[in-house]
């Protein structure tokens, strides 16, 4: 190829001339469509039609800086612009209108979401319970000293070795002459790998390189501790069935069933309890269907076209005149528990009710229980919800 030849190509090739008014008409159309959707929130909002106008504060007068301390004030501001931008990005109207078909096709692809991974055979996993599974070990000296710089102007940094907030809580419950049992519940991929990597072998369950010393320097500090996971994969070797939802992240109610009696056992070996009258528990079965909670967060169109319903058979249990279980603010046993707790207990997580892991255990145990549990924040909540009892005067110990 000629010289001239060549350069002719290159410039062809490596440069493209576009026309100023085609330029300026490509800019203003590409600012209008991404400004288009903050815009028409806005202006909703402004119209009364969402709830930004009370975000925003519009009706409230400035308060006086002078009653407020700099830094106080500065912290409001910063969880105002997060609120606000936490709420553009949900409400944003352009991504409403957009966001399930572009997740649909996402999904056809195998992509899946920042929170959910797609596994084999239509099962969905939480993608942070993925990391922690597959991630370096919790308990080592750099994941400490990352997690420990985790915080900022908004929030404090947290205790990152949790074995040190067990392990004082335990202190501080013995002074009362309680005992303190925990449970680790494994994640559903430390269960069921085998639905997210082909050839994972069943019978082994996949867990945190931490996990291990985690529970061993428990036991060796003298903590009670009821490890599930054990269980629960003799239960899968000797069944063969499932004992995760394939579609949320959490157990099933046959799952729930099997432990509670061992967790009973548990408890009634290593904690010394009175005896008590038999509440007379009774058991009624109760079918349920649902949506999951990671097939939710896909945001589908209609999730339940992609991923079906399932359909899950509930031992709820009543009392003898066939109320709904209930907690009990004076019994002697209190389960802090999160969602792991809740599901198959509270109605509004859509898998029924009287039917959770508290309820099996109180009915294997023949006694009363009372229960402190919130979905979110794991532990740290429900150990929260308990100091705030303290605090109101109900001592829930």
């Amino acid at each position: 190829m000629s010289q001239d030849r060549m350069e002719q190509a290159w410039k062809e090739i490596g440069e493209t001339d576009v026309r100023r008014v085609t330029a300026l008409a490509l800019v203003v159309a590409f600012m209008a469509l991404i400004g288009s959707g903050p815009l028409a929130t806005v202006a909703a909002a402004l119209r009364g039609e969402s709830g930004l106008e009370t975000m925003l504060r519009l009706d409230q007068p400035t308060r006086d800086l002078g009653d407020r301390s700099l830094f106080a004030e500065n912290r409001r501001l910063l969880e105002a612009i997060n609120e606000l931008s936490g709420f553009l990005e949900r409400e944003n109207w352009l991504a409403t209108v957009m966001r399930p078909g572009a997740q649909f096709l996402l999904t056809k692809l195998g992509a899946g979401t920042e929170q959910v991974w797609q596994g084999r055979e239509s099962w969905l996993f939480f993608k942070p319970d993925v990391d922690h599974v597959i991630g370096p070990g919790f308990l080592r000296e750099s994941q400490l000293a990352r997690r420990a710089a985790t915080g900022d102007t908004l929030t404090e940094p947290p205790q990152p070795d949790p074995r040190s907030a067990i392990r004082d809580f335990a202190e501080e419950l013995a002074l009362r002459n309680i005992a303190l049992v925990v449970l680790p519940t494994p994640a559903k991929p430390s269960v069921h790998p085998e639905y997210l990597a082909r050839g994972a072998r069943i019978e082994r369950g996949v867990v945190n390189p931490s996990r291990g010393r985690f529970l061993r320097e428990l036991r060796e500090a003298g903590i009670l501790v009821f490890d599930p996971l054990p269980v629960m994969l003799e239960i899968k070797s000797g069944t063969g069935t499932p004992l995760f939802l394939a579609t949320d992240t959490h157990w099933r109610p046959e799952t729930v069933e099997a432990l509670a009696p061992r967790l009973a056992a548990f408890i009634g070996e290593h904690v010394g309890l009175p005896s008590l009258p038999s509440p007379d528990y009774r058991v009624r079965e109760s079918v349920v269907s649902n949506t999951g909670d990671t097939a939710e967060l896909l945001d589908l169109p209609r999730p339940e076209r992609h991923y079906p319903k399932e359909r899950v058979s509930v031992r709820r249990i009543e009392t003898a005149s066939g109320e709904p279980w209930r907690p009990d603010l004076s019994a002697d046993v209190l389960v802090l528990g999160d969602s792991f707790s809740n599901v198959f207990s509270s109605g509004a997580m859509g898998w029924g009710e009287s039917g959770g892991l508290v309820e099996q255990l109180s009915y294997e145990m023949g006694r009363p229980l009372d229960r402190l549990a919130r979905n979110d924040d794991g532990a740290f909540a429900s150990r929260q919800m308990l100091a705030d009892e303290l605090r109101r005067g109900r001592d829930r110990l």
